[in-house]
């Protein structure tokens, strides 16, 4: 493969890693305060962890393993984060739904 393609392949994997470091750094600092990661999706991090599987297999598939590098870093990352957010979701218990008190019965 030419050094150009490799370069467009990393460059495109590389911004993988650069548009969910923001994410992962605040999931790390927050790691300890479960309401501080509500906006954390966890669908969003598994979906992540299959496209960096799948860019893993793609530079091991064609020998572009520069391509593959941003997603071996990501992939333990992203499997941190889960853990992490599951850990906080365990932590938090669902709030219970407000409910108007019953007619005649003082509130």
């Amino acid at each position: 493969m030419s050094a150009a393609v490799e370069y467009v392949g990393l460059l495109a994997s590389a911004g993988s890693l650069t548009l969910w470091w923001p994410q992962a750094v605040r999931l790390w600092r927050q790691r300890h305060s479960p309401a501080a990661l509500g906006g954390i999706s966890i669908t969003t991090q598994v979906v992540l962890l299959a496209t960096e599987s799948l860019w893993a297999a793609y530079a091991v598939l064609t020998a572009s393993y520069w391509v593959g590098v941003p997603a071996m870093v990501n992939i333990p990352l992203s499997l941190l984060a889960i853990r992490l957010l599951r850990r906080a979701r365990r932590v938090v218990p669902a709030a219970e739904p407000l409910r108007a008190p019953a007619a005649g019965v003082p509130g």
